[in-house]
């Protein structure tokens, strides 16, 4: 079974589709996406060829880590109550996005732990839909017992 999607669709290139569905809400080019995406570390910003490339799927290697944040960093919502909580949270789903793209992880699901962090599984190809559920419960317990203090 290919990967789903932030959508619960399938497709093989998830990071890709993300991007391009992000240009195609807010109607920006990819200059204008490209002018946003500064990477917080490094200061490194992503020109708008490789916004294209990626939105097309033609990008042939996973992006380099400063490249994740830097997408990160310019992905905004229109209304961000908090900023580095939603940028954390963004970041997470963009590499997990490009885990699945580019190191052939399949579907791999993503449970909230609380406090920005995540619990990612991959799910066993050709799972049927009652068994996902069921390793989705227990990773949902696990994030449960990971978040309850000691």
């Amino acid at each position: 079974m290919p990967p789903r999607d932030i959508n619960g669709t399938t497709s093989d290139h998830p990071l890709s589709d993300y991007v391009q569905a992000y240009l195609d809400r807010t109607k920006l080019s990819h200059r204008q996406l490209a002018r946003q995406c500064r990477d917080p570390e490094t200061g490194h910003g992503l020109n708008h060829t490789y916004i294209g490339a990626l939105a097309a799927n033609e990008v042939t290697r996973v992006p380099d880590m400063w490249r994740l944040r830097a997408l990160a960093a310019g992905m905004k919502t229109e209304s961000q109550a908090d900023v580095t909580e939603e940028y954390r949270r963004r970041l997470e789903e963009i590499k997990r996005l490009a885990a699945i793209q580019w190191l052939d992880l399949g579907d791999v699901l993503k449970v909230d732990a609380g406090g920005g962090t995540w619990i990612t599984v991959n799910v066993p190809e050709g799972l049927s839909e009652r068994r996902r559920q069921r390793l989705i419960k227990w990773a949902e317990d696990m994030a449960r017992e990971l978040d309850q203090e000691d």
